[in-house]
């Protein structure tokens, strides 16, 4: 995907070396560091989508939506009269959403979108009748991006559980972040692909550099069970390698593969802070189980695992 970034030459000065670390990732992912860039963090739900809902209605061009989870409640609602209300005011709208994460979503939701001219697709796995079994095909991807200058990405989805006003939990630990500059195209390119894998058509969208907002190199990750190579347990890795001073993990869902377990214990030998966070009480029970099977058998020196406590966390931080 990081072809189309690199064939105009005003993108290419956008880019920026970075070390050897993080350079390998950028090979890995084929996207590269982008420079002039401002990101700004956003703590649970309530910052998150007041950030987002003032974003999009100050959309002039166009707006690209995508989430795992989508409820008709009483956020969902707001996030679709926002969608709606720049829809009618000429700007492009597109919707996309995961068949399975938004099983329920009414009928009726999808319908007021699109009478509004907003271009809903669905991202779900091919048809067959054997393609039914292939449950782990979601894309579990939470993009907003704003006339290809300003992007939100993180792990909210939309409803009123995000803000803490779920039945189950009453209070709902999670983040996102507000990037404003260059890398937001990547953010843009991710989501052109998943457009078109989802409905076979190509959002208009604008590829012109976006003006500096900061000095902040960034770059963009996407990962997915369609890529060559473990691209994501790659980049743990190779992160977890390069740590000198302290590696922090938080994840709601911390199933590590032998090659994370390994490094983690390295980095621990080497002097490394290791602190790993976990809920203690997980919104998905079945991941728990894997976790306090290996983690007894497993010698991990120096290394904190610490449950978070009075609320249900799913940020991946890291």
């Amino acid at each position: 995907m990081g072809k189309r970034l690199r064939q105009d030459r005003k993108l290419f000065d956008l880019m920026e070396s970075g070390t050897p670390q993080i350079d390998v990732l950028s090979h890995i992912y084929h996207f590269p560091v982008m420079k002039g860039n401002r990101a700004t963090l956003l703590i649970d739900g309530q910052a998150t989508f007041d950030s987002i809902l003032e974003g999009i209605a100050m959309a002039r061009d166009y707006v690209l939506v995508q989430f795992f989870i989508v409820h008709a409640d009483d956020l969902g609602n707001r996030f679709k009269a926002a969608l709606i209300e720049r829809a009618r005011a000429g700007v492009r709208v597109y919707f996309l959403y995961d068949r399975m994460g938004s099983f329920g979503l009414a009928r009726s939701y999808i319908r007021d979108l699109k009478a509004a001219g907003v271009h809903v697709a669905i991202f779900r796995v091919g048809r067959g009748w054997l393609n039914r079994f292939h449950i782990n095909f979601r894309n579990h991807r939470k993009i907003v991006v704003v006339d290809g200058e300003k992007s939100w990405v993180g792990g909210h989805n939309v409803g009123d559980a995000y803000l803490g006003k779920g039945r189950r939990f009453k209070r709902w630990r999670d983040t996102h972040v507000k990037v404003e500059g260059s890398v937001t195209l990547a953010a843009q390119l991710s989501f052109v692909e998943d457009w078109h894998w989802a409905c076979g058509q190509l959002p208009e969208v604008s590829w012109a550099p976006p003006p500096a907002f900061g000095n902040e190199p960034v770059l963009c990750i996407p990962t997915g069970p369609g890529d060559l190579v473990e691209s994501c347990s790659l980049m743990m890795v190779q992160a977890i390698n390069a740590a000198t001073r302290r590696c922090w993990m938080l994840s709601p869902y911390f199933v590590p593969d032998v090659a994370v377990i390994k490094a983690l214990q390295l980095a621990a030998m080497r002097g490394v802070d290791v602190r790993i966070l976990i809920p203690a009480h997980p919104d998905k029970r079945v991941v728990w189980w894997r976790p306090t099977v290996t983690w007894p058998r497993s010698p991990w020196p120096a290394c904190a695992c610490i449950p978070i406590r009075k609320a249900s966390c799913t940020r991946k931080c890291f």
